[in-house]
């Protein structure tokens, strides 16, 4: 179909592309002029705002704000790290035998009364472990039958010594005479001078043999002497007083000599009057250890009993092995339910003092090699070393270098440098 254009249409067609052609110009006017678009909208604020300034680097004159703490006086009170310990003996010793031999008899066992304890028979009954001893109480005797023997071929050799000092002094005393009779009978010129001078040299032989024979007699006696040290050995007695805790003989047991190599003792002998109580101290408290220290012992055995007691003695040296040091406690009171051999754990009152100079471990200046710290004087920060004590981690003790009056620069003390003014921080 063929559309005819009219005179009107085409009028109606000419009016719209005006129209569009008129707003187009006005959206494109509208978008240039200034302030409309939103880039520039958003730049605008940012090109107008300032930059804040930069704060200079504070000087060597500037002063720094720190903060300060005063040292304290506390009283100390610091204890040991519980270790492990056992209760030993005062002393205790071994006993061997010094001869071979028999035993021939065992000592008597003793009441507190010191009378023989008997047995079912009513004979005084031997010892035995747990039975108490004193000091020279016999404790077993040996028969040695060879050096028996020995004794009396010593004997019977100083008597045959002396026989032959008698002999030769009789037999002196003859030439001694005739060699007097003899001088007499050259001075008549009865007879010949050669035979004077014979007679004097069998006066001197017998004088020799006079002197050979004494010497033996004290060979002798000094013989006899020491096989009778050697026997008074077969007679074992105890050391001190204590408690036999092993007994390992009986009655005709043949015993070796403690000098041919390893044997096994005979008794063993406790002081239990006295107790030592050992613990290992660690190498990080044992130069805090000192004398007197109070101790405190708590026993396994008795359900956590705690016992009081001192330091008394202590090695002053780590163990290579170990690296702790043997440390000695003993208890103030004796306690008859404690035995030998018995564990338990020990405390030890490391530092006990009532004017103690703490300052918080936080005030320490951290590397260099002495300790020192840094105060505030005359309004400037001033390092001051100082010499340190005990460290719990929180608190640290000032031996020296203060006096307790310091104002110690706790926080900022890492950003300040020596001579440097300082500000207090309220």
């Amino acid at each position: 179909m063929t559309r005819k254009w009219t005179t009107r249409t085409v009028a109606w067609v000419g009016a719209g592309l005006a129209l569009t052609l008129t707003a187009g110009l006005a959206v494109t006017f509208l978008i240039g002029l200034p302030g409309c678009s939103n880039q520039e909208s958003a730049a605008q604020p940012q090109a107008g705002k300032q930059p804040a300034p930069i704060p200079p680097n504070p000087g060597p004159e500037q002063p720094v704000r720190v903060k300060v703490v005063r040292p304290t006086r506390e009283y100390l009170k610091r204890l040991s790290t519980p270790q492990p310990a056992v209760v030993g003996p005062y002393e205790r010793v071994d006993i061997y035998a010094k001869v071979a031999g028999y035993v021939q008899v065992l000592g008597e066992a003793r009441g507190p009364d010191g009378k023989p304890l008997l047995d079912k028979d009513g004979k005084p009954r031997p010892l035995d472990i747990g039975d108490r001893v004193e000091k020279d109480q016999v404790l077993v005797k040996l028969w040695v039958p060879e050096m028996e023997k020995e004794l009396e071929l010593k004997k019977a050799l100083h008597k045959q010594a002396e026989a032959d000092v008698k002999k030769y002094e009789a037999e002196r005393v003859f030439r001694e005479a005739e060699l007097a009779r003899l001088e007499k009978m050259v001075k008549d010129r009865s007879i010949q001078e050669a035979v004077l001078d014979e007679k004097r040299l069998q006066r001197d032989a017998m004088q020799a043999a006079i002197a050979s024979a004494q010497a033996r007699t004290q060979v002798a006696l000094r013989e006899i002497e020491y096989v009778e040290a050697l026997l008074n050995y077969a007679t074992i007695k105890a050391p001190f007083t204590g408690l036999l805790t092993r007994r390992l003989v009986d009655t005709g047991t043949f015993v070796q000599s403690a000098a041919t190599g390893k044997v096994e003792p005979l008794f063993t002998v406790a002081r239990v009057d006295r107790l030592r109580i050992i613990a290992e101290i660690t190498e990080a408290e044992a130069n805090l250890v000192r004398l007197g220290q109070a101790a405190t012992l708590q026993m396994n055995a008795s359900g956590g009993q705690q016992l009081s007691g001192k330091v008394v003695r202590y090695a002053d040296a780590l163990d290579s092995d170990t690296r702790n040091m043997r440390t000695e406690v003993e208890l103030h009171d004796p306690v008859k339910t404690l035995r030998p051999g018995m564990f338990g754990s020990v405390t030890i009152m490391l530092a006990d003092s009532p004017n103690t100079l703490m300052l918080p471990t936080g005030a320490l200046m951290a590397g260099g090699g002495k300790s020192a710290v840094l105060i505030v004087e005359d309004g400037r920060a001033r390092k001051r070393e100082v010499e340190l004590g005990l460290n719990d981690g929180v608190r640290t003790q000032v031996l020296r270098g203060l006096s307790g009056s310091e104002q110690v620069i706790t926080d900022g003390k890492n950003t300040v440098r020596e001579g440097q003014p300082v500000e207090i921080a309220k």
